[in-house]
């Protein structure tokens, strides 16, 4: 049976003002798989993967107290409905 690698999404609100700031940290973050705009109460839609919970824990958190961000909210992936069970 196939793991569950460790993954999130990150809805982050920041200043718009500094949206663009933020997106290039997003860029140089090298568990962030995507990273999208979008409209409505928050800014950005981020998946983020890792090796391990605790790797997981740290690249959230470092998105979450990065100085752009107003302010997130986590969803982990606890299981892929798109593939096999």
């Amino acid at each position: 049976m196939k793991c569950l690698m460790p993954s999130a999404f990150i809805m982050v609100s920041c200043e718009s003002d500094s949206a663009d700031l933020f997106a290039a940290e997003l860029k140089k973050m090298p568990n962030v798989e995507f990273a999208v705009r979008v409209s409505g109460v928050y800014e950005f839609f981020v998946k983020v993967n890792s090796e391990t919970d605790a790797q997981l824990k740290k690249v959230v958190m470092e998105i979450r107290t990065n100085n752009w961000v107003r302010s997130s909210s986590t969803l982990m992936i606890v299981k892929n409905l798109s593939s096999p069970v």
